[in-house]
Formats: C-alpha cells, sequence, structure tokens
C-alpha cells in the first residue's frame, strides 16, 4: 500500500498533460503544423521512445511508429526507405506499409487521453488513501482479520459443540469415587471450556471492529454477511442467554461476551463456596451448607454446573436432603447431619482413620496388660 502511494507517475501526467496541450492547438493550427511542432518536440530517440513509454504504446505496434520517426529525422537512407512504407503514398497495409494515420493528431489524442485518464483514476485513489489513517489501512486490517479467523479455527470445537459435548468427550466417561474430586474436576473441565469460548468471542469482536473501519474505505460485504452468519452459529451454540436474532451485530458480540463472563464468575463462585465448605467445623459446616444451598440454587452457574456435571447434580441433591430434615435442630441429629455432609463431602475416610487408629491402640494396651500380669500391674492409661 505504501509502495502505491509514493510511486505515482507524475511526471508522465506532465508529459502527456504537455502533449494534450499541443493536440488541442487544433482551433489555430492546422494538423500539418500540430505533427511538425510535435516532431520538433521529440527530435531524438531517447526522446521518441519516451514518449511511446508515456503513450504505453504496445511493442508489436512500435516498429510502425520507429518508421515514422525515421521518416523525420532517420538517416538519408532511413528516410528514403519509410517513404514506401509511411504516409498515404506509401505501399498498402496488406503489403507491409504502414497505416497512415499511425501518427496524427486524432490518434495521438485517443491514446494519449486514454492514460491521462487512467493516471488521474490512480491519483484520485491515492489521494483517498492518503486520506486514510494508519489504524485505518484496508491491507493491514485484512491481516488482523486474518489473524483473528486462525484463532477462530483454533477454537472451531469449543464453538461449534455444545458444552455438555465437549464435557462427555474430555471426560471420556470416567467418574471419581470421591464426589469433592469430581465436582472439582468437572469445573475446572467447564471453566476451561468457558475461557476458550470468551477468546472465541473476543476474535469475532476483534474482526467486527476491523470490518467497520474498512468499510469506510472498501466494499466489504460479503465478508460482513459471512461475519454475521458466524456470529449467529455461535450464539445458537454457546449463548447463554436470550439474544434477539434482530440484535445489532455489536450488541450480539457484547451480549455473548456478558454472558460468558456470568457464567465463569458463578462457575468459579460456586467453586469457592465448595471448597470452603470443606475447612469449617460442625456447626459452621451445616451453616454455610445451608447457606450454599439457599444462596446458589437459583443461579446461573448452578444451572449450568446441573447439566455439565453429574457428581454436581448428586452432590447438590444429597447435600440439601441432609440439611433440610426436620429433626436437624437436635444435637445428636446435628450430628448425623454433618458426619452426612462429610461423607457427601468424601470426607468421612479422616474420621473412620482416626476411629480405626484408636482401636488399634486399645487393642495393643489390652495385649500389653496381659504380658504384665504375671509381674508388677502397671495401668497403662487411653486417652479416648
Amino acid at each position: 500500500m505504501q509502495q502505491k502511494r509514493d510511486s505515482f507517475p507524475k511526471d508522465k501526467l506532465n508529459r502527456l498533460q504537455e502533449l494534450q496541450l499541443l493536440l488541442k492547438k487544433q482551433e489555430i493550427l492546422s494538423e500539418t503544423e500540430i505533427l511538425s511542432q510535435f516532431w520538433e518536440k521529440y527530435n531524438t530517440p531517447e526522446k521518441f521512445t519516451g514518449i511511446l513509454n508515456d503513450l504505453e504504446i504496445p511493442v508489436s505496434e512500435r516498429p510502425g511508429w520507429q518508421e515514422y520517426y525515421n521518416y523525420q529525422h532517420g538517416s538519408f537512407r532511413q528516410q528514403f526507405f519509410s517513404v514506401f512504407l509511411t504516409g498515404s503514398w506509401g505501399i498498402p497495409q496488406q503489403l507491409g506499409g504502414i497505416p497512415s494515420n499511425t501518427i496524427s493528431v486524432d490518434s495521438l489524442s485517443s491514446k494519449s487521453g486514454a492514460v491521462i485518464q487512467r493516471l488521474e483514476v490512480m491519483r484520485a485513489e491515492i489521494k483517498q488513501q492518503k486520506l486514510i489513517p494508519d489504524e485505518e489501512n484496508p491491507s493491514q486490517l485484512f491481516e488482523n482479520i486474518e489473524q483473528n479467523l486462525k484463532v477462530l479455527s483454533g477454537f472451531k470445537k469449543v464453538s461449534l459443540e455444545s458444552i455438555t459435548e465437549q464435557f462427555e468427550k474430555n471426560r471420556g466417561g470416567q467418574a471419581s469415587t470421591k464426589a469433592l474430586v469430581q465436582v472439582n474436576s468437572d469445573i475446572d473441565l467447564l471453566k476451561k471450556n468457558l475461557h476458550a469460548q470468551k477468546r472465541l468471542v473476543e476474535s469475532l469482536q476483534n474482526i467486527y471492529a476491523q470490518i467497520n473501519k474498512i468499510k469506510h474505505h472498501v466494499d466489504c460485504s460479503e465478508l460482513e454477511k459471512t461475519c454475521e452468519a458466524l456470529l449467529d452459529k455461535v450464539v445458537k451454540t454457546i449463548s447463554y442467554t436470550e439474544i434477539p436474532s434482530d440484535l445489532p451485530t455489536s450488541q450480539k458480540i457484547n451480549t455473548l461476551s456478558l454472558s460468558i463472563d456470568r457464567a465463569i464468575d458463578n462457575v468459579e463462585g460456586i467453586q469457592r463456596s465448595i471448597n470452603i465448605l470443606v475447612h469449617s467445623k460442625q456447626k459452621t459446616m451445616i451453616e454455610l451448607v445451608t447457606g450454599f444451598i439457599n444462596s446458589k440454587e437459583n443461579t446461573f452457574g448452578h444451572k449450568l454446573l446441573l447439566i455439565f456435571s453429574p457428581a454436581y447434580k448428586k452432590m447438590f441433591k444429597d447435600l440439601k436432603e441432609a440439611t433440610t430434615a426436620k429433626e436437624v435442630s437436635s444435637e445428636e441429629s446435628s450430628e448425623k447431619s454433618f458426619n452426612k455432609i462429610k461423607e457427601i463431602l468424601g470426607l468421612s475416610d479422616e474420621h473412620a482413620r482416626e476411629k480405626e487408629i484408636k482401636n488399634q491402640f486399645k487393642t495393643l494396651k489390652e495385649e500389653a496388660q496381659k504380658t504384665l500380669d504375671g509381674g508388677s500391674r502397671v495401668t497403662i492409661p487411653v486417652h479416648n
């Protein structure tokens, strides 16, 4: 683009405009007089070759033009030979002669006018390009779009498959025996896919921004339609909110992006709340679980996880049942509820191991006491 801006043949245009001024003297000069001035101006091989280049005369036609030059400025021998090839007095064209109007006021006007017209169009385009800010340079914008399309192709699987299909493929049917471990694993996988979808939408957003800049200078209606079709497909696949089909493209993208942000925030909030439960004491744990159920049950992240993670769905159902029993208020039932919650969260193994160690220590104490019965009786205390 920069090369085109800097390579406009200004000198060529000036030379052709000078020629046009000469040719337009028909009102005051005869054609013979005009052509005489033409040959006075282009009186050397270099000058004549230059005007042939300016007029963009094809190579195949240049021998005929050269014969006319030879007739005017060539050696005596060249002039003598050219007499038989040029002008109305020369041999017929079908026998090798040169058309008599090869170099005439009309032919020169026609050819120079056509080249000037093309140069004027080129100059207007370059002038328009110079008015375009660097950040709106179409070639650079198209390069940016190409880069973002590469990003889209990298996330094709994520964007064109539902989140549940992705989950089933990545999980491969494997389920952990630890409910809490499985739920955290499911949530991490869901967050990974949500962040990938976020990057996908950012690429769409970038492409749309580039198109908006380009279309002020270049017709890119087809590219815009393609972008909108792709966006509609993405909206139908990964949107986590209702997006009206008649919404402007920019608003569709923003709404889609916000819906993914909301999904990520909700899911991360649920994960933090679940992991806080693990480290709480009996009374606090029951209160936290009750609060967790009441605060998360109607959230978007909860509804998304119910679809995405069977382990989460079962854990939430069991926790709700464990904390809504009528007898939870009593001390005994609170203990049962606490133990049930720990079991649901996969935390009851630690309590079982402690109990097993105490039983083993008690057995060891009894065996030692029997051994000592034969001597002085020593009591080994047991701390329950």
